[in-house]
């Protein structure tokens, strides 16, 4: 069994407006990663701050159990709701997250309790990232502490950084990439205007 998380509670900030409204070859964020991680993955939620958000998309919906902590609110309720053995998180502003490269970083994980994809630099991106269930206390214990850091839980447990090696086939330079202000999303659509998928 495999269960991926589609984080959209984010406030989007940075944006100046809510970026999961925002559309990108015909689609919402939320939407396309939707469809693309439904296509390979046997449970896919979409986690939000409010459950009653974005009516129009057809998904099963995660709310959290601790408002107001970010991402570590949304992996909170994720690991305490999964039967799976642990969730694959993936940002909900990610265009080009990859079911595949998500599938194959699970298969990576065997013997972590958690394994995050790292770009050429060598940075962890936590919100692409399996956790196993076993990180829960972990998770509790930082949202006790006021610690809403994913990657704070890294030190804590046995964490594997792959590598766009260790992904092979399925690691691309733009995998990672994120759209978090209004230049993102400029550049996102000057710099790939007329690709299809």
């Amino acid at each position: 069994m495999s269960t991926a998380v589609i984080l959209a509670g984010g406030q989007s900030r940075r944006m100046g407006k809510d970026k999961m409204t925002l559309t990108y070859r015909g689609k919402t964020f939320p939407q396309a990663a939707l469809e693309r991680f439904s296509r390979h993955f046997d449970t896919v939620w979409l986690s939000l701050a409010d459950a009653g958000k974005y009516p129009d998309l057809n998904a099963p919906r995660l709310a959290d159990l601790v408002p107001g902590c970010g991402p570590m609110s949304g992996l909170h309720a994720a690991l305490r709701a999964t039967h799976d053995d642990g969730v694959f998180l993936v940002a909900g502003d990610m265009p080009f997250s990859d079911p595949l490269a998500a599938l194959k970083i699970i298969e990576l994980a065997a013997g972590y309790d958690i394994a995050a994809a790292a770009g050429e630099s060598g940075r962890p991106e936590p919100l692409f990232a399996y956790y196993a269930k076993t990180v829960l206390p972990h998770v509790e214990a930082a949202l006790q502490r006021g610690d809403f850091k994913l990657a704070s839980l890294f030190p804590k447990v046995r964490t594997l950084l792959v590598t766009p090696d260790m992904l092979g086939k399925y690691w691309s330079e733009r995998l990672l990439l994120n759209v978090n202000t209004p230049e993102d999303f400029a550049r996102l659509a000057g710099l790939f205007p007329s690709e299809n998928g």
